[in-house]
């Protein structure tokens, strides 16, 4: 009986949903702002990342463990979320160590998704990321609904804690790439045979309307970049002759993104009179080497990505896995620039995670 527990645990699929659900408690923390009420998650993630290791060294010896390229970014971006202290921030052991911590979460991803792609495949890996990301932008849905019909400030203070204001006046401006995020896996998991018809629409307008009813001016931005993204791939896989049922589906539904988003947009603002807006401040950022705030850090961590991407896939690879890791980085980094700067620790484990499964070419 032992042997069979132990069997059925140590497995390459144990390891998978150990590390995804450390990326997206991270996630959700950033996103929902739970700041306030878990000041000591880095430990928990740090935790189950290596938790998540365990099972494949169960397998594999650990001088086969090697240790992927694409984790010097990480380190690369740690370094320059200290340049602050050089300048005479206040210098904060606790601080420091959150930082450390942080970034050795975000090695221990990039380690994992290099690892498991090997055994489990790209599909299966991002399979599994997108169904968490569907129920953290459902509940994030939940969140909004609540925040809105509570006035906004019972929201705030059950999600942040106390009378965080500064924290509730970047609350919504959290909502929307969760909400993005969850769009891209809708798509993925609709392209790939795993949703039917009717389920699909039902969520993508509830989506769409939440980011209509939680997002400002520029929101547009994002459903037109994943269409414009899937638009270059069938056009890649036409010019190549690699099309597939799957790209052609998630074509299909991606051109209904933009129409169907102005459409909501329009509904929503004439019934609502303009009304249905949360009650948000002007947002106020304050740099914090703790919570990685600020667009900076996440900014060179998006482009060196980004850049190594382009670098390592050749035209004819850009498939649907390859849509799927170009569309969040890209939308991530749209995000970091138009909205509420993001909060660099609640997007470190996804980010890292994405660069090792995408370290070698699918």
């Amino acid at each position: 009986m032992i042997t069979r527990f132990y069997n059925s645990f140590f497995t390459a699929s144990t390891s998978l949903y150990l590390i995804v659900t450390a990326i997206f408690f991270q996630f959700l923390n950033g996103s929902l702002g739970f700041f306030g009420r878990l000041p000591h998650l880095h430990w928990v993630l740090l935790g189950l990342g290596f938790f998540a290791i365990l099972p494949l060294l169960s397998v594999k010896p650990l001088r086969a463990f090697n240790i992927p390229n694409h984790s010097f970014i990480i380190f690369g971006v740690g370094a320059v979320a200290l340049v602050p202290l050089l300048f005479g921030a206040p210098l904060s052991i606790n601080a420091i160590i959150t930082l450390l911590v942080y970034l050795s979460f975000g090695f221990v991803c990039v380690c994992l998704g290099y690892h498991l792609v090997d055994k489990l495949g790209a599909e299966k890996l991002l399979a599994t990321i997108s169904w968490f990301a569907l129920a953290s932008g459902l509940l994030v849905i939940f969140v909004a609904l609540f925040s809105y019909f509570s006035g906004g400030l019972l929201g705030a203070q059950w999600f942040v804690g106390g009378d965080d204001m500064t924290a509730h006046s970047g609350l919504s401006h959290r909502f929307i790439y969760a909400l993005t995020f969850a769009t891209i896996a809708l798509l993925y998991l609709y392209a790939k045979c795993n949703l039917p018809i009717t389920f699909f629409f039902i969520l993508l307008v509830s989506l769409l309307s939440v980011l209509v009813f939680v997002g400002g001016a520029y929101v547009w931005i994002y459903p037109l970049t994943i269409t414009l993204l899937a638009i270059a791939m069938q056009v890649v896989a036409i010019k190549q002759r690699t099309g597939s049922t799957s790209i052609r589906s998630l074509v299909r539904v991606a051109l209904l993104l933009l129409p169907l988003y102005f459409v909501l947009d329009g509904v929503i603002a004439s019934l609502a009179n303009n009304a249905l807006e949360l009650p948000v401040m002007q947002a106020t950022v304050v740099s914090s080497v703790m919570q990685f705030e600020g667009a900076s850090v996440l900014l060179l961590l998006l482009l060196a990505g980004l850049g190594l991407w382009v670098y390592q896939y050749k035209a004819h690879q850009f498939n649907i896995e390859a849509w799927f890791f170009a569309v969040v980085f890209l939308t991530l980094l749209i995000s970091s620039i138009l909205n509420f700067p993001l909060a660099f620790g609640a997007y470190l484990g996804l980010i890292g995670f994405l660069l090792g499964v995408f370290q070698r070419k699918i």
